[in-house]
């Protein structure tokens, strides 16, 4: 059985993303996925909420095995 993993981007740094990419991946889970909202309901005041397709990018070049994919595309 494969077991993949959620990587909720809300108010997210990257530096935090790419530290549960690793962890994740060395915890043997098989694939992580991300969103594309646009925005943060509850984050005034935040970061924001990352691109998908640029974080996706980002975390492809320091993971190895785990699969990665979109959850949801904001295509507006």
């Amino acid at each position: 059985m494969k077991t993949d993993l959620l990587l909720i981007p809300m108010s997210a740094r990257y530096r935090d993303m790419r530290a549960a990419a690793l962890a994740a991946e060395e915890s043997g889970f098989d694939g992580l996925w991300t969103w594309d909202h646009l925005r943060d309901p509850d984050g005034a005041g935040e970061p924001g909420v990352p691109e998908a397709w640029t974080v996706l990018t980002a975390l492809a070049e320091v993971t190895r095995r785990i699969a990665l994919g979109p959850l949801v595309l904001n295509v507006a």
